[in-house]
């Protein structure tokens, strides 16, 4: 199972967007590769998110305009490799890869 999954900050907790403007939601993005959909549903809440702090998308939609910024291939990116270590400490015989970036929203700009 491939999948793509974004991290919101609630927003009591989000120290990352309101430090910078109050108009924009910054969401971290991960590409979840060759993991079952039971070890999936095993990791998403310990690894990636978690259900005080967090709300977890599986699927984005946006009225707004909004970018990605994401590793390039062959650069490391040190939080999916923490998120794929991680997992093989969870589930042992999956072989997943993740890969990762942030998706920045911009609230007060139009369409």
């Amino acid at each position: 199972m491939n999948q793509r999954i974004y991290i919101q900050k609630k927003t009591s907790f989000d120290v990352s967007s309101r430090k910078h403007f109050e108009d924009l939601r910054i969401y971290d993005i991960y590409d979840i590769f060759q993991l079952d959909e039971a070890h999936y549903d095993k990791v998403l809440y310990r690894v990636f998110s978690d259900k005080v702090t967090d709300t977890v998308h599986e699927n984005f939609y946006s009225t707004y305009p909004y970018f990605t910024i994401e590793y390039l291939p062959g650069q490391y990116g040190q939080r999916a490799d923490s998120a794929t270590q991680y997992i093989k400490i969870i589930a042992p015989e999956a072989d997943a890869i993740v890969r990762s970036g942030r998706l920045i929203e911009l609230i007060d700009l139009p369409p």
